[in-house]
């Protein structure tokens, strides 16, 4: 007896929990489930079949998180969007010339909670971002917080979820 099954009738979905937990969900609604060896080799296709990189993409391994970096500039573009928010600043070096960094803050839902809303940020502003550098040298923070010229600050809350 074998239970065969298209992988497109299998729904699936991949959930971080706020504290860093991977969750998978597989379920086919149209496919009475008899046999717990089904079940098992759903979930595992469905493991199979999430790509590796939305797994890393959640970890810290690519920032220095010893050392909190701070950089002050002029926002040049900012992007509310899934599945990070981005903030663009160009940032005069010790000899007045123009280095491009880029802030990834967390997704729009949890920094709205803080605050943050598609309006925060504009083209001009003269902010300062608080965050930890990537190790490969390039000038990208994992935002902890942005600081507005009127002191205002908006966190990112990471609370383990990245």
């Amino acid at each position: 007896m074998g239970v065969q099954i298209r992988l497109q009738d299998l729904h699936a979905a991949l959930t971080v929990s706020e504290r860093g937990g991977i969750w998978y969900s597989v379920f086919a609604p149209e496919v009475r489930v008899k046999s717990t060896r089904f079940v098992l080799l759903a979930v595992a296709a469905a493991v199979l079949a999430a790509p590796a990189t939305i797994l890393a993409h959640h970890g810290s391994a690519a920032y220095d998180m010893t050392k909190l970096v701070t950089v002050q500039g002029t926002v040049t573009g900012y992007e509310f969007v899934q599945p990070h928010v981005l903030v663009y600043l160009d940032v005069k070096d010790n000899n007045g010339n123009i280095e491009k960094w880029l802030g990834e803050s967390n997704t729009p839902n949890i920094v709205a909670r803080s605050g943050w809303t598609r309006n925060s940020l504009k083209p001009g502003d003269q902010i300062t971002m608080v965050g930890y550098r990537a190790k490969n040298g390039a000038r990208d923070l994992r935002l902890e917080k942005v600081i507005l010229s009127n002191g205002q600050e908006l966190n990112s809350h990471w609370g383990g979820v990245y």
